[in-house]
């Protein structure tokens, strides 16, 4: 038995390494995850032919984005919705709307194929570029391979392709993903750029944008050797300014112009919410990531016993903080996926101080359970997990019809 699981092993190493010997092995990748996001997991297409959602969970699919596109015309004129929707949180989320209106349109429709098309290039280039920082911190490009093509089967992999209701997580997650990125190339300078994109695409960014500061030890300056205390004083000086200039504005436009979002139960915002949210526990918490867990868990334990104890604490601290206020809100995994770039320093960690064998060994355990029990997302007590092979028959057929 163990003779043969050995040779298994070998064989799909030996297979691994002819995938990504291949030229353009980061591109095919990424290639393969989007058309098997689009495959798989984004059940709504037919939005566009219909003045409905095709799910009733998303009935106010039109309305969110008429609110979008009105706040593209006049950003700074509050609009006044029913607290409990989605539409009432978007006063301060001004990205996504200026930058469809740089788009190209000429009607409501126009305007929302024009960012929704634009969310689904960013999701590509969300997986290259999660691929790229893998490979380039680990040293490992099956570790980096095995781990990008299990993102289809979570939320974070899919936000860019099912979100045809105006969300615009991918925004946000592909924002914080290329300042992390743009940390690691020493570009500091953009760093700024793309958080302070993130901030005003949704609130949701600020809590998690700590993270920023734990990915310095990572980077290595000309001679190889890890940069530590100058660097740390210009990025969290950068990162410091770029809070205080977001709050400074958002207060100043929210006085000026009077904007604000909802909070409490009826909002469904606040302390309560996290004793509803807890009736979905564990599998809530456990399917925002399934299989990746492992790292944050391996990379703990780790950091524990080569004392990096105060680095581990914090991180923990850090997490937890994102964990209650993701809670704190209805749509549980989609604000716990903001956390993302915690699981992505859990990898690298792990990547970068285990043998090439295992770690590879972990990554596709990882990626299996992901893909035996691929989430979408979990909405209050209701987990989806929804397949669209039968709409793009539907579309290919209306396509054939002329």
């Amino acid at each position: 038995m163990n003779l043969i699981i050995y040779n298994s092993f070998n064989r799909i190493f030996h297979f691994l390494s002819l995938a990504t010997s291949y030229k353009r092995w980061k591109t095919t990748t990424a290639i393969i995850c989007t058309f098997t996001s689009i495959l798989l997991n984004n059940p709504d297409y037919l939005s566009f032919y219909s003045t409905s959602s095709y799910h009733w969970e998303f009935s106010d699919y039109r309305a969110n984005w008429k609110t979008i596109y009105d706040q593209s015309l006049h950003p700074l004129t509050p609009q006044h919705h029913t607290e409990s929707t989605h539409r009432s949180k978007r006063a301060f989320r001004l990205a996504p709307a200026l930058v469809g209106k740089l788009l190209p349109h000429t009607s409501l429709d126009t305007f929302i194929r024009s960012l929704f098309f634009l969310q689904h290039a960013l999701g590509f280039a969300f997986f290259y570029l999660f691929l790229t920082l893998v490979h380039q911190l680990s040293g490992m490009k099956a570790y980096a391979m095995i781990l990008t093509l299990g993102l289809p089967f979570i939320y974070l992999g899919n936000a860019f392709f099912w979100d045809t209701y105006g969300w615009f997580d991918g925004f946000a997650l592909f924002s914080l993903l290329a300042a992390t990125y743009s940390l690691i190339m020493k570009r500091l300078w953009l760093v700024p750029l793309f958080l302070s994109l993130a901030f005003w695409t949704d609130e949701r960014s600020i809590i998690v944008s700590p993270v920023i500061l734990f990915w310095i030890p990572l980077i290595e300056d000309k001679q190889g050797q890890t940069e530590t205390y100058p660097l740390w004083k210009k990025v969290a000086l950068l990162y410091l300014l770029t809070i205080g200039l977001y709050i400074s504005i958002r207060l100043s436009l929210g006085w000026l112009f009077h904007l604000s979002i909802p909070v409490g139960f009826s909002s469904l915002v606040g302390i309560k919410m996290v004793l509803v949210n807890m009736q979905s526990m564990p599998h809530s918490l456990l399917n925002t990531f399934d299989g990746y867990w492992i790292f944050p868990i391996l990379s703990l334990i780790w950091l524990w016993n080569n004392s990096s104890k105060t680095y581990a604490v914090c991180s923990v601290v850090l997490f937890t903080l994102c964990w209650g206020i993701s809670y704190s809100v209805l749509d549980v995994t989609r604000s716990l996926t903001y956390a993302y770039l915690w699981i992505l320093l859990a990898i690298i960690l792990v990547g970068k101080n285990t043998e090439y064998r295992v770690a590879t060994a972990i990554a596709l355990l990882a990626t299996t359970i992901s893909f035996i029990s691929p989430t979408l997302f979990f909405l209050g007590k209701s987990s989806f997990s929804l397949f669209n092979f039968h709409q793009l028959k539907v579309l290919a057929s209306q396509f054939t019809a002329f």
